[in-house]
């Protein structure tokens, strides 16, 4: 007699689903208990996911660092804009070197609207690897003082504050009562991961810093400014992190009144992002893993004591020669 595994596979589902059917009260609980385990899990892998495990949206973020100062602690901290044009000129680690600050101008046109912003460096964009989708990028020109008066929009305050029209590039808003020109808009898929509201609000517009060593707050003590690098191909972050211990320390002796200490800290950009939550995600994930595996104990003890219930009826049925059911 051959073995009729999809007849007797089909007989043991359809016991099964009438087991099931006859304790609907048993099949709930378990239903839920095995939900309440699964769901959690999907929903902080699904986090995790997100956060952790995907590609940062720029091009080949591996090579990204920040770049911090180091205080008398031998903590990270921002950098001055003096402090940077020097970095910029002696190192040969990296392929761009770029800087940001927080921005909270106030749109006025039509109905006035604060925005959260950031001035950028001219060449900021191209240390990320992101090129506008409408327009253009910051010209390097426009990085000074009297001519950074140039803003390049995010897609979604573009769509929202200028109805997605095209003639808004090249044409002038007025923010903080000063007029700005519109260069460029950026991907829709663009994210920007720098942003400085205390609100955590996504950043909605960029402005050219347009510093230079005249301004008062262009200073080496004046540290309000963010370094961000782009490794030269093939570099390494230890090699990078000792060329820039060897500038700095250069520096403190040339400005012993500027600088509390020496030393340079390269935080990668992952890192940066995601490290001071993956510690705290992956405690939450076996947290929710531990109430999957406690919903398992939960489900076989359930079916453990439902089946010691059917003993003196499964002993019946196997003595009338009948198979047993779920």
């Amino acid at each position: 007699m051959g073995f009729d595994w999809m007849g007797d596979l089909l007989r043991e589902a359809n016991q099964v689903i009438r087991g099931l059917f006859r304790s609907p009260g048993f099949t709930l609980l378990a239903v839920l208990t095995m939900a309440v385990g699964i769901g959690a899990n999907t929903a902080m892998f699904s986090v995790i996911e997100n956060v952790i495990l995907r590609p940062l949206p720029y091009r080949e973020p591996g090579r990204l660092t920040i770049v911090w100062g180091k205080d008398d602690r031998g903590n990270p901290g921002n950098v001055g804009y003096a402090t940077y044009v020097d970095w910029r000129t002696q190192n040969k680690s990296f392929e761009e070197l770029a800087l940001y600050r927080s921005w909270s101008p106030v749109l006025q046109t039509n109905e006035p609207e604060q925005l959260s912003g950031l001035r950028v460096t001219n060449n900021f964009f191209r240390t990320l690897g992101v090129h506008p989708q409408f327009g253009r990028d910051f010209h390097q020109e426009e990085d000074i003082p009297s001519a950074s008066h140039v803003v390049i929009l995010s897609h979604n305050l573009w769509q929202r504050r200028f109805n997605s029209d095209p003639s808004a590039i090249g044409k002038a808003i007025t923010l903080n009562a000063t007029a700005y020109l519109v260069v460029g808009v950026l991907p829709a898929d663009f994210q920007s991961l720098f942003s400085m509201d205390p609100h955590g609000g996504p950043v909605d517009i960029w402005g050219a810093l347009g510093y230079d060593a005249s301004l008062p707050w262009a200073c080496r003590t004046c540290q309000h400014l963010v370094a961000i690098g782009r490794l030269r191909q093939g570099v390494p972050f230890t090699g990078a992190n000792a060329e820039m211990d060897t500038i700095s320390p250069a520096l403190w002796k040339a400005y012993p009144k500027e600088y509390s200490a020496s030393g340079v800290i390269l935080t990668p950009l992952r890192e940066h992002l995601v490290g001071p939550v993956s510690t705290t995600l992956y405690t939450l994930l076996g947290a929710v893993s531990f109430v999957l595996l406690i919903a398992c104990a939960n489900l076989a003890n359930l079916l453990l004591a439902r089946a010691a219930a059917r003993n003196r009826e499964i002993a019946v049925r196997t003595a009338l020669g009948c198979r047993s059911s779920s």
